[in-house]
C-alpha cells in the first residue's frame, strides 16, 4: 500500500521506478525519462515485476535521446507473475521499443499514448 507520485526519474542506471512483488501500490504523476544507462535497450522506466493490483497512471515515460542513442526500452513494463494491475492515461512515447508491455491476462491497459 505505498504510493510513488510526482518524481522525476532521470537518466538512472536501471529502471527510473520499480515495484518488485508488491501489491495495492500506486504510481502516478512521475516522469520518468533516459533511463537504463547501464543496460542499454533493456529496461523500462516503470517496471511492475511480479505484482499485483498496481495502478499505474498519468506518467511520462520516455526516452528523449536521439536515435540509436535510445536506451530505455519501455515507458512501463510488467514481466514475471505480474496480473490484475491497472495501467491507464500515460504518455510512453519515444522508447527504444515499445511504450507498454503487459503480461498479465487480467492486466487493464487504457488510453495510453504510446
Amino acid at each position: 500500500y505505498n504510493v510513488v507520485a510526482n518524481n522525476t526519474c532521470e537518466s538512472n542506471a536501471m529502471c527510473g521506478i520499480q515495484v518488485i512483488q508488491g501489491n495495492h501500490n500506486i504510481v502516478a504523476n512521475n516522469v520518468c525519462r533516459n533511463n537504463s544507462q547501464a543496460q542499454p535497450g533493456l529496461l523500462p522506466g516503470i517496471l511492475i515485476q511480479a505484482s499485483e493490483d498496481i495502478i499505474v497512471t498519468g506518467n511520462l515515460c520516455t526516452d528523449e535521446r536521439e536515435s540509436p542513442a535510445k536506451e530505455q526500452a519501455h515507458g512501463i513494463a510488467e514481466t514475471g507473475a505480474s496480473n490484475h494491475n491497472i495501467i491507464t492515461g500515460n504518455n510512453c512515447r519515444g522508447n527504444a521499443k515499445t511504450g507498454i508491455v503487459t503480461v498479465g491476462a487480467d492486466t487493464v491497459e487504457a488510453n495510453n499514448v504510446e
